[in-house]
């Protein structure tokens, strides 16, 4: 069965509900807590590397796509999705700070760091849902097919590079 970009963009929104909720894990388990240093490696890792591939697949090969697919207030949230992206590219160095560090924080210090960045990140995917997603069943199947292969080509690009 061949992938569609809705299903893939579906499963990027399942992991970032899944390392979110790693986030708020961390601002309830206390300090020693012997879980605390693998779900803060997993969360940096996720958020700092797999995160913005997502938002690449967004800008770079949706959002373009969509434009004519669009109505006037879809339009108007695709413009604050983008500001959304940047927002979260600038807390985006923060959260990693915190999670390097998570052992020499305390609960409170944590939640202010990660529930911001939580809240934007799972308001901004509910947005790219209820407004943005159900229009890809109006794009062309040849539309469709080159979002599925630029989706697929970032991933292997960003392996490719990853340091061995």
């Amino acid at each position: 069965m061949t992938e569609t970009p809705f299903e893939l963009l579906m499963a990027c929104h399942a992991r970032i509900r899944r390392y979110c909720g790693g986030l708020q894990a961390l601002c309830e388990v206390e300090p020693g807590d012997p879980r605390i240093e693998a779900t803060a490696q997993s969360c940096h890792r996720y958020f700092g590397e797999a995160l913005h591939l997502h938002a690449q697949d967004e800008d770079s090969s949706l959002l373009p796509r969509l434009q004519g697919h669009l109505s006037a207030p879809q339009l108007e949230v695709a413009r604050q999705l983008r500001e959304q992206h940047g927002m979260l590219d600038s807390q985006t160095p923060g959260v990693l700070e915190a999670l390097s560090q998570i052992t020499g924080l305390s609960l409170a210090e944590r939640r202010a760091v990660f529930e911001p960045y939580w809240t934007l990140l799972l308001a901004h995917i509910h947005l790219e849902e209820e407004w943005l997603f159900p229009s890809i069943s109006k794009m062309s199947q040849e539309e469709r097919g080159q979002i599925v292969v630029e989706i697929r080509a970032r991933r292997t690009q960003d392996q490719q590079q990853a340091p061995q």
